[in-house]
């Protein structure tokens, strides 16, 4: 990117304040602020807080340790700058203020802790709410059971051991309080044996029972052959 056409030798560097208090009032549990230099068009100076855990204390005693560093890059040297000192002593300034504003935001570690134990509430009300939600999709979309479930693998096996039927058959259901759909494979190999898949992997008659068990309603599908289904068409041990 170019350098920015406001550095100058007397604004040697700028950075975002704006955006480093909206992040700090966000409450992410971290500020990274990024400084501009006259003479680089890259950011080659970045402060960054962080909140971390002091995982050396106890367990019980485990308290949030935030964290103030600041790292730099050679840059990208911008080459309408006539002279390199003139770069350098922009860049030592840089980094200078952000050493600066460093010490500034360690002082203020209670406000960006409260603020980020306020996003965490927040967080945790929106996950609670989101629970909240699903669960009651699971309790309007009951599962097939384990009985019916059995009685479904079974006829699914039944209808690919028939004799003139098709060599693959399907069974489809859904993941309860959603549209997602599972698909269940059954194929009748060379010797006549019966194969179940699921997911692209073999399972047993009693496995796929147990999965279909804590799905929502499931039906054959009629007339499956290789290459209509996707999933068939991605188990390789079909072809």
């Amino acid at each position: 990117m170019p350098m920015n056409t406001n550095l100058s030798i007397d604004t040697p560097f700028i950075f975002d304040a704006a955006n480093m208090e909206e992040q700090i009032a966000y409450g992410n549990g971290g500020v990274h602020v990024r400084f501009e230099v006259y003479g680089y068009w890259s950011d080659v100076v970045t402060l960054r807080v962080k909140r971390e855990f002091n995982w050396r204390a106890e367990e019980e005693a485990r308290a949030a340790v935030w964290t103030v560093d600041v790292s730099h890059s050679s840059g990208g040297r911008e080459p309408s700058v006539s002279s390199d000192l003139i770069a350098e002593r922009c860049f030592a300034k840089a980094i200078v203020a952000a050493c600066d504003l460093g010490e500034s935001l360690a002082a203020r570690r209670d406000e960006m802790e409260a603020a980020y134990q306020a996003r965490r509430e927040i967080d945790r009300a929106a996950q609670e709410a989101r629970n909240a939600e699903h669960a009651a999709k699971l309790a309007a979309d009951p599962a097939i059971g384990a009985a019916p479930a059995r009685a479904y693998i079974d006829a699914l096996v039944e209808n690919t051991r028939q004799l003139n039927g098709p060599k693959v058959r399907a069974l489809r259901a859904r993941v309860r309080g959603s549209d997602s759909v599972i698909t269940i494979v059954a194929r009748r190999s060379w010797n006549d044996k019966i194969q179940l898949r699921f997911g692209g992997s073999a399972i047993g008659r009693k496995e796929a029972a147990t999965k279909l068990a804590d799905l929502a309603f499931a039906g054959l599908v009629p007339d499956v052959k290789l290459g209509d289904n996707e999933l068939l068409n991605l188990d390789r041990s079909f072809n």
